[in-house]
């Protein structure tokens, strides 16, 4: 029963007089539920000849324990005879006399009602609270746990934050030659490898110019890059005028309105044709078709009228339209490749 488990000396006095035939079971309950043990909270007069006397004063014993056990642990780190706290006002010290009246009765129920708390949190955690010798044991070990965690605190004057830091322990140097340790390393051996290891580097070397091999791929031959030269220094056929002059400048300025409006009208074609890429539908495919047409009309109508235009001999060197043409050119190639693909897949 949960009486029994929490309150052990009501199982001592079950033992003692049911079991023995000194009272029924229904008398026993009835005792204990009429005695001033299970009533001495709201009643006040004493009962020399209760049964359950005795259980009173062995409960007040291990309420006395509880409470000195629970004080330890939270004085493990001052000791309580040293804690400025245990004076008057703080409601730790034992030598106040006490009030008597209605004070004194909320602090024994107090008293009762922690008393029985713990001992159901006992009972709940599976402690053994039927044997008095393991309780005895019990309260051994707690109490060297006390000793373990108050010993893992230190007085005020202990603490490693408030001690003065030894000084370090330095080696002394033993040095055979101190110039050496003050000055830089003589040079004389470093020279010494340095001219052991030339002909090292000179084999080295050779092996290497042997092995070399020309790399002409990206080199630029003689006649191209003398091209190249004569038509950007002053004079040449990308200097003309003089070096301040500007392909805006050198351009007239209804060649770049033309140009201007041949670009724009490229673009807005090839616009409608890069976005019709890839198809998703017939519509689609035959757009294609159809962009791809314009454009090349577009080629021959306006941009080589616009090439011829400006072959002559101040505007030939700068290809105006070959830009444009490029644009165009990679256009058809998407154009045929994607008509490629059509082939091999059986669609015209």
């Amino acid at each position: 029963m949960s009486i029994f488990r929490t309150y052990p000396a009501i199982r001592e006095k079950y033992d003692q007089n049911v079991p023995t035939g000194h009272m029924t079971e229904a008398d026993f309950w009835r005792t204990f539920f009429q005695s001033h043990y299970f009533t001495m909270d709201r009643m006040h007069s004493s009962h020399s000849r209760d049964l359950f006397t005795d259980c009173v004063k062995r409960d007040d014993e291990k309420m006395h324990n509880e409470a000195e056990r629970a004080s330890r642990k939270a004085m493990a780190v001052i000791a309580p005879e040293t804690n400025e706290t245990s004076e008057i006002g703080y409601g730790v010290n034992e030598s106040i006399t006490e009030t008597t009246g209605k004070n004194d009765l909320n602090k024994n129920l107090i008293k009762r009602f922690n008393f029985h708390s713990t001992m159901i949190l006992k009972s709940t955690l599976g402690l053994d609270t039927n044997n008095d010798t393991s309780s005895t044991n019990r309260s051994e070990i707690v109490d060297d746990d006390d000793d373990n965690v108050a010993k893992k605190f230190k007085p005020d004057d202990d603490l490693e934050d408030l001690r003065t830091e030894p000084p370090e322990e330095t080696q002394t140097l033993k040095l055979v030659n101190p110039e050496r340790y003050l000055r830089a390393p003589t040079t004389d051996r470093s020279q010494k490898n340095s001219v052991l290891q030339i002909p090292t580097n000179l084999n080295n070397l050779k092996q290497e110019m042997t092995n070399w091999h020309v790399n002409t791929e990206l080199s630029l031959n003689s006649s191209l890059a003398h091209r190249i030269v004569k038509d950007l220094t002053p004079g040449g056929a990308l200097m003309h005028g003089t070096t301040a002059q500007t392909l805006s400048q050198i351009v007239p300025q209804n060649i770049q309105e033309e140009m201007q409006t041949i670009y724009i009208s490229l673009s807005e074609l090839l616009r409608h044709f890069w976005s019709s890429f890839p198809p998703s539908s017939p519509l689609i495919e035959e757009k294609i078709h159809r962009v791809h047409d314009t454009i090349e009309r577009f080629r021959e109508t306006q941009v080589n009228a616009f090439k011829e235009k400006v072959s002559t001999d101040l505007l030939t060197d700068f290809h105006l339209a070959g830009h444009m043409e490029d644009l165009i050119d990679t256009a058809n190639t998407k154009y045929h490749q994607w008509i490629k693909t059509l082939s091999s897949t059986g669609r015209t």
